[in-house]
Order: structure tokens, then sequence, then C-alpha cells
């Protein structure tokens, strides 16, 4: 969906609200304008306010994660793009270890093992999670949270070995 017409956003802008009544403000040229907007829930639905609640809580905890994720990931991207005025072979390994093989360089020799642990790999998998917590109108599965809860481990792990590595 996100290449139809390349009219739609390629990545989620948010997760989800949770149906309620809300306030919208818009400022434009300091001047302020506001709206009611009511979200409700799909009335064939038989989801509770506390299922909204634990599936937006999730949603948002990985949207955060997906944001810092990709901002890593910009950041390393840079990191190498410098890297080319000034060779670093070594720091460039390790930046491709870290965020993964930028597109275009998954063949080249020494790219990063298909099983490796990535920040690109996080990052998708984290995407896909985002999707699967917002697909039903009811609380995440166990299965998804344990799977959220791997994923946000592995993020922190590989935004430690960036911070190591002198990003961020």
């Amino acid at each position: 969906m996100a290449v139809a017409n390349r009219q739609t956003e390629p990545q989620p802008q948010g997760p989800l609200v949770v149906p309620s009544s809300y306030r919208l403000r818009l400022t434009v040229a300091g001047k302020s304008y506001e709206q009611p907007l009511e979200v409700t829930p799909d009335p064939r639905i038989k989801a509770s306010a506390q299922d909204y609640a634990q599936q937006f809580a999730l949603a948002k905890r990985l949207y955060d994660a997906l944001q810092q994720a990709e901002d890593a990931i910009r950041q390393i991207d840079q990191r190498r793009a410098e890297l080319k005025q000034q060779p670093n072979p070594e720091l460039d390994r390790k930046l491709v270890s870290i965020a993964g093989a930028a597109r275009g360089e998954e063949d080249e020799e020494g790219a990063t093992p298909a099983t490796a642990l990535t920040l690109r790999r996080v990052s998708a998998n984290v995407s896909h999670l985002l999707g699967v917590a917002e697909s039903e109108d009811a609380p995440p599965t166990k299965q998804a949270g344990d799977a959220a809860s791997e994923a946000f481990q592995q993020l922190q792990q590989l935004l430690a070995r960036a911070k190591e590595a002198g990003v961020r």
C-alpha cells in the first residue's frame, strides 16, 4: 500500500488513537483553530475501553522503538557517508554490523549475514509487530507482548553498540 501511486506514507505516522473525545488544534500564521473530534469504535466490535488502552500502550511503545531505530539508522548512514571522505574500514564494518547493509549493499562481499541481528532487521520486526498490535480490536496477545519485549531488548543492545561506536 505504501507504494500505491506514491501517495501514501511509507511508515506509520503514529499509533492509532483510543476511541474517545479529542480536541484538534491547528495553528497557522499565529492563529489557532480548534475543533472537537469524536473517535468511536466500530459498533460491531465488543472491545472494552481497557482493551483499547492496552492495545494503544503496546502500539505506542512499538512506535517509539521504531522511531529510535530509524533515527539510529539515519545517523549511522550519515556517519558512513562521512567515512567516504576519510576512510576507516574498521569503523565502517562495525557500523554495518550494527545497522545492517544499506539498500544496494546487500550483495557486496562482507555484507552482514542474513541471520545477524541489525537495526534494519529489528526495525522491520518492530514495524511488523506494530501492524499486529493494531490489527485487532482486542488487547495484545501474550505472544505479541513477548515478541515486542524481545524486540525492545534487541533494540537496546544495538543502540548500546551504536553508542560505543560513537553514534548518538
